[in-house]
């Protein structure tokens, strides 16, 4: 659990915003992911029926339905790693150094939102190079996406710490990560879906 999913439990019962609310906030966020995961096919150059048919798959998806449908916080991460599927796309058709900054900053975004994203940078990454050496190999590309890699895990392991001991309470118990993932594992941690009627 991130520091985003703590605040949003804890403010949900107290924030006085109804279920329909929240309902809408998670369905849009679910939309906006299919809407990022159809750009980044257009802009990785899929057929146009192929890319409709891939995004209608997706939409249908019974996961997809659910968290769209449900008040629980993989609907919104799923517009931000939509977002970072999106800005892979652009980084495999015309890659720069920055934008390999922000695809890391972007996984750690998703981070946190919800601690399953950490391993999000083994998926982009890898599809990143498989994408551009289909086009020859680059030695170039083997350095940025390496460079994504380690804005991701600098921000992941450095930046909780560095923050902590200048006294900032933005990572929480998170800042420690072993605490964290022993949270994550407890039986009795809450689950947004406990606040629904």
């Amino acid at each position: 659990m991130s520091v985003s999913v703590s605040v949003y439990r804890e403010s949900l019962p107290q924030s006085g915003v109804g279920d329909f609310v929240a309902g809408v906030g998670c369905a849009t966020g679910m939309a906006l992911g299919i809407t990022f995961f159809f750009a980044g096919l257009r802009r990785l150059g899929v057929p146009r029926a192929r890319r409709e048919i891939a995004t209608v798959l997706l939409a249908v998806n019974p996961a997809v339905v659910l968290f769209a449908t449900v008040v629980e916080f993989h609907a919104p991460l799923m517009a931000v790693v939509g977002m970072a599927f999106w800005w892979t796309a652009v980084q495999v058709h015309r890659p720069t150094w920055w934008g390999m900054v922000v695809l890391g900053g972007l996984t750690h975004l998703c981070f946190l939102m919800h601690s399953s994203a950490v391993l999000l940078p083994g998926w982009l990454l890898p599809f990143f190079l498989a994408r551009r050496w289909s086009q020859g190999q680059h030695r170039r590309d083997l350095l940025m996406a390496t460079l994504a890699g380690v804005v991701h895990a600098l921000l992941w392991f450095v930046l909780p710490r560095l923050l902590a001991a200048y006294g900032s309470d933005f990572y929480g118990w998170h800042a420690d990560l072993s605490k964290a993932y022993e949270m994550e594992t407890s039986i009795g941690r809450p689950q947004s879906l406990d606040y629904l009627p």
